[in-house]
């Protein structure tokens, strides 16, 4: 076995996510909705929820729109247990910057840890009541722009991904043969 395949992996690759975004059997359109919805959800305060908010949120809109689901719940897992400190962290921080707050990061990092369904609620419960307002405030001017961002560059990489997806190639006795620039 090589170095390389016995690394322990802890969290997909980006390019690995994204390359499974891209390969999704879908319009353009709803893998890009449902990764902004995914990063959108991602970026709130909802561990722990985010993947039945993204199924919730799949059933209450059916009617209205559709979004890839799939995309989505991988899109979430922007905040997985290796991003979750220091992302909320940081739109904590952000957020205190407009309405104010004064725990600090040991009491934030430990309001994340929990071993059990009655912790994770109490966990949930300190990071809205005891964190609440700036996690929200940062949450908001980060997750929102992120949100509508996500939509166009991913409408844009889908377009780019799937038109460069096979291109004639031109051999030598002037015949065209087709290759795959995906690996």
């Amino acid at each position: 076995m090589s170095a390389e395949s016995s690394k322990i992996r802890l969290a997909p690759q980006p390019r690995n996510l994204l390359r499974s975004l891209l390969m999704l059997d879908d319009t353009e359109h709803a893998i890009a909705l449902g990764t902004a919805i995914g990063i959108f959800l991602g970026l709130t305060p909802t561990v722990g929820l985010q993947m039945i908010t993204v199924m919730l949120l799949s059933v209450i809109t059916r009617r209205f729109f559709r979004f890839n689901v799939m995309a989505a719940l991988m899109a979430v897992y922007i905040s997985n247990p290796i991003t979750i400190v220091p992302l909320y962290w940081g739109l904590y921080k952000l957020g205190t910057l407009f309405v104010g707050g004064e725990v600090t990061r040991a009491q934030f990092a430990a309001t994340l840890e929990y071993t059990s369904f009655s912790e994770w609620w109490n966990t949930v419960s300190d990071l809205c009541v005891s964190l609440g307002q700036p996690l929200l405030v940062g949450t908001a001017i980060v997750a929102i722009p992120c949100g509508l961002l996500t939509y166009p560059l991913m409408l844009w990489l889908l377009r780019w991904f799937r038109g460069a997806e096979i291109k004639p190639v031109v051999e030598h006795a002037g015949k065209e043969k087709s290759e795959s620039l995906v690996a």
